[in-house]
């Protein structure tokens, strides 16, 4: 028989032609036959090279036809018989085509023993192939279904440093890594940047090329992707939160993601740990409802009882997560009790003619009809005289008087608000305006009073054309009989703390003598301000009104990067005018004398009036004479203002109104002392002035303390409490340093006088640094102190102001110290020493604050951050004040008392001085 293969062993045949290899390998387990690519199958070209020549006398596609057709057949386990049939059968054909060719063969036992050697080794190549196929075939697939995909958008990066990260990592994915050439990238960061980040960016395009993207890529970093300044940040949101109103799971939701994203940055930011500061915990409860609040501290509690670990920020922002998913239960998440449906009515006052709450003095003329319909829809019969008209126009009723009216109400079970049935006007929800005196009354309970004190009547027969004067601080306001234009132009605002930017149109008003914003801008900016009530005067009323001071707003033009600082901005629901009286770009065609004026247009409302009281932004800079009855043109720091009549007539409308705003402001507790000390002026100098009880303790405080130290008095920070813990509130000051160090890259000149100044008062031991040993003092008698600088306004000079008055938690320095008694010298006493003696002496002390030291274990009270040298790339460093400062509240009288002090210690010396 002759040498056989090994058991086992593979037996296989290749068939080569026209560049190609068939190859088969058969064992025990898969029989295939799979086509190789030419040139790779030497050792098969070895064995059957000799074929070659042979196999063209073949026709070579009836063999691949054949070679085909079996590994098709291959793949089927079933016909493994007929299959090695057809094997042998075309490795016959495949060996007498070799045999014919080359004349003497091999022997059977060599051939047998050759093949399974060779056919192993191709097999394994082609095989190699195959799977590469199958790579290429799956990697088209995969193209293919990303396709379909929806396209991949950038957002664009406005310098909120709580976008940052994100935004580097939609930026690397869908930018970075589809180009290799900078100059690209670079462009495109450029595009998807604004504010200060594109600033950075297009610094660094004189660059160009990989290095300018490089560049601007880290100075992104720097200045956006710290990760102290981002925990700053998210801390500082988190503390800044406006509290929830109870039963509002929509602003409970949104707090609760935000916060399970403050919980999500702490497993990969170092600097959150903050968060799980007690203090911090504390301020985040307070934050929500009282019923949450107490729900809390029973789950707090119970936390604690049942093992010993603290409570942590993830607690309570799991807690949090929950009671959001209670409240927004889809059946079971409202349980406010339903109110009952009121029936309405229609009401000719309240739907036509009923104005809009403004601020302004207006004249309203109203077209009346000459006798009340009585062919109307109305349904329900009047209550009065059961006619086909409403209450409110029944003449009957206008008859009785007022006492008649109220008592005619009571029967019929009528609200005093709207004159509907089912609530009393305590509980009225939709009280009717007056349009007599615009307070909330229906038209016909209002009180005309006359000379004799008594409501007067109504007048019975209705007139064409009634002309009623209000001047009052609300009136709806409109542009009169023809259209008119007022100083109105789009702006951007922003808070000094923050760097979120809103878009609005301006009221520039020379009638207002304060600056208001709607409480909707307040809200899309996150301010916050103190309540208070101020007294709101127009030409013959004065109202006080509830509001909201908001201190550090800046506004500047549309496109515009220069923001000008607004003084203290009153809050208010709306501005007195509407978007009718804004000027567009089409009413001034008809004017070509004003074609170079561009008045850009925004889809916003009118939510800031800026007064007098900003008068660098209500300042001309050019003025564009009106011509034939024409507008007039205004260019102020902020745009171009147009003012005047635009043309056209309100003739066809039955009310016109007429703007006259002349707002001014008042404070209700000067005007309270004014009027009592008016009242009760002899009292002034029949009654001895006595030292209240806070006046006591300071004079306690600064006489137990005061120590000679050095040639300087040495002095204890009065404090309110005996025992004083502070929070911790350096993030204030960093946020604080933040702003400033934002301000020198604006002002060098700036930057330079500051340092000075601070270089000045460290170098005179006024400040020092803080030692090291004390630098995590952690016993709540630390306390950062923010600082800016103020120019005096005749000596044109810098100096550093320390804001004592900062809040954190509730609290500042300030509040917590005594601010002393008044021992300053009266006027008529100095001029009085001064007629004294022929000689009059007058000295000015240096820095008299300086002068007067703090106690070392108060000095950490007056901490702040600094840059030493002034570096602001440098990390800044804690120093602290070892004197008074000038912005404490205690600091005037501490500075006289020391004043005085002197003189009494250094009476043996100079006796006048006890004088």
């Amino acid at each position: 028989m002759g040498l056989q293969p090994p058991v086992g062993a593979s037996r296989g045949v290749c068939v080569q032609e026209k560049g190609y290899s068939i190859c088969h390998c058969v064992d025990h387990h898969t029989q295939r036959i799979v086509p190789m690519v030419n040139g790779e199958d030497t050792e098969t070209q070895d064995v059957l090279g000799v074929a070659q020549g042979q196999a063209q006398s073949l026709q070579a596609d009836d063999i691949a036809q054949e070679g085909a057709r079996v590994a098709d057949k291959s793949h089927d386990q079933s016909d493994r018989a007929e299959f090695s049939t057809e094997y042998r059968q075309l490795e016959d054909v495949l060996l007498q085509s070799h045999a014919d060719r080359a004349g003497p063969t091999l022997s059977e036992q060599e051939r047998e023993y050759r093949r399974p050697v060779e056919e192993g080794a191709a097999s394994n190549r082609l095989l190699s192939v195959l799977n590469r196929q199958n790579e290429i075939t799956y990697m088209l697939l995969r193209q293919q279904q990303l396709s379909l995909l929806p396209p991949k958008s950038v957002t664009v990066f406005d310098g909120d440093i709580l976008q940052f990260k994100s935004f580097m990592m939609s930026f690397e994915h869908n930018i970075e890594a589809k180009t290799d050439s900078g100059q690209d990238r670079l462009f495109y960061l450029e595009q998807f940047t604004r504010g200060p980040a594109r600033d950075l960016v297009r610094s660094c395009q004189h660059m160009g090329g990989e290095q300018g993207y490089l560049r601007a890529k880290r100075s992104l970093l720097e200045h956006f992707g710290n990760e102290y300044k981002i925990s700053t940040a998210y801390i500082e949101k988190v503390l800044n939160w406006p509290n929830i109103k109870p039963e509002d799971p929509k602003a409970l939701n949104e707090y609760s993601l935000y916060l399970k994203g403050c919980c999500n940055a702490m497993a990969k930011m170092n600097y959150m740990d903050e968060l799980n500061v007690a203090s911090t915990l504390k301020a985040i409860v307070t934050k929500l409802p009282y019923k949450l609040r107490d729900r809390w501290r029973t789950k707090a509690q119970a936390k604690l009882e049942d093992n010993t670990s603290r409570i942590t920020f993830t607690d309570l922002v799991q807690f949090i997560e929950k009671q959001a998913k209670i409240c927004s239960n889809p059946i079971f998440g409202d349980i406010q009790e339903p109110v009952a449906s009121r029936n309405k009515r229609p009401n000719v006052s309240k739907t036509l003619f009923r104005p809009k709450s403004t601020y302004a003095t207006n004249v309203t003329t109203l077209s009346t009809p000459a006798a009340p319909s009585m062919n109307s829809d109305v349904k329900t019969p009047c209550l009065c005289c059961d006619g086909a008209h409403c209450l409110e126009i029944c003449n009957h009723f206008k008859k009785k008087t007022h006492r008649e009216k109220l008592n005619l109400l009571k029967e019929k079970g009528l609200c005093f608000g709207c004159l509907c049935k089912g609530h009393m006007s305590k509980d009225c929800k939709d009280r009717l305006t007056c349009n007599i005196c615009n307070q909330t009354h229906p038209n016909v309970l209002h009180i005309n009073f006359g000379a004799k004190g008594h409501a007067s009547r109504s007048e019975e027969q209705p007139q064409k054309q009634i002309s009623k004067v209000s001047s009052n601080a609300c009136g709806h306001t409109g542009a009169g009989y023809s259209k008119c234009a007022l100083s109105i132009l789009p702006v951007q605002v922003k808070s000094v703390k923050g760097n979120k930017i809103s878009q609005t149109y301006a009221l520039l008003d020379p009638g207002s003598s304060a600056t208001f914003c709607t409480e909707r801008l307040a809200q899309k900016l996150c301010l916050e301000g103190k309540s208070t009530t101020v007294l709101l005067r127009t030409m013959a009323h004065e109202k006080p009104i509830k509001s909201v001071l908001i201190s550090g707003l800046e506004v500047s033009e549309l496109n515009g990067k220069m923001f000008i600082p607004l003084p203290d901005v009153y809050t208010q629901k709306s501005m007195p005018v509407t978007k009718e009286n804004i000027p567009t770009q089409d009413d001034l065609k008809q004017w070509p004398y004003l074609s170079e004026v561009q008045l850009p247009h925004i889809d916003c409302d009118i939510d800031l009036l800026i007064g007098m009281n900003a008068a660098n932004v209500m300042e001309p800079w050019q003025v564009i004479n009106s011509q034939e009855d024409g507008p007039y043109a205004v260019r102020t720091l902020l745009g171009w203002v147009i003012n005047g009549p635009l043309g056209g007539s309100n003739k066809g409308v039955e009310m016109a109104t007429v703007t006259a705003n002349r707002i001014s402001l008042g404070d209700l507790q000067e005007l309270l002392v004014s009027q009592y000390n008016t009242d009760f002026n002899e009292r002034a100098y029949e009654e001895k002035s006595e030292m209240s009880v806070n006046v006591k303790k300071f004079l306690n405080i600064v006489n137990e303390s005061v120590k000679m130290k050095e040639g300087h008095y040495c002095i204890n920070l009065p404090f309110k409490a005996d025992s004083i813990t502070m929070p911790n509130n350096r993030v204030v000051a960093e946020q604080r340093l933040c702003n400033l160090k934002r301000k020198f890259k604006r002002d060098p000149n700036y930057q330079k006088e500051y340092t000075e100044f601070l270089s000045d008062v460290i170098h005179k031991g006024y400040a020092e640094k803080v030692p090291s040993a004390q630098l995590n003092r952690s016993d709540g008698k630390v306390w950062y102190i923010p600082h800016h600088g103020v120019y005096h306004p005749k000596k044109k000079t810098l100096r550093v102001v320390f804001d004592c008055g900062a809040t954190f938690q509730g609290t500042s320095l300030n509040s917590e110290l005594l601010q002393g008694p008044n021992l300053t010298n009266t006027l008529i006493g100095v001029l009085t020493r001064f007629r004294e003696q022929p000689v009059a002496l007058m000295a000015d002390i240096q820095a008299m604050f300086h002068q007067v030291k703090v106690t070392e274990s108060d000095t950490d009270f007056l901490r702040f951050l600094w840059w030493p040298q002034g570096k602001v790339d440098d990390a800044p460093v804690e120093y602290r004040m070892t004197v008074h400062l000038f912005g404490a509240v205690s600091s005037p009288s501490i500075a006289n008392f020391a004043l005085r002090k002197t003189a009494q210690d250094c009476t043996g010396q100079c006796k006048q001085l006890s004088s």
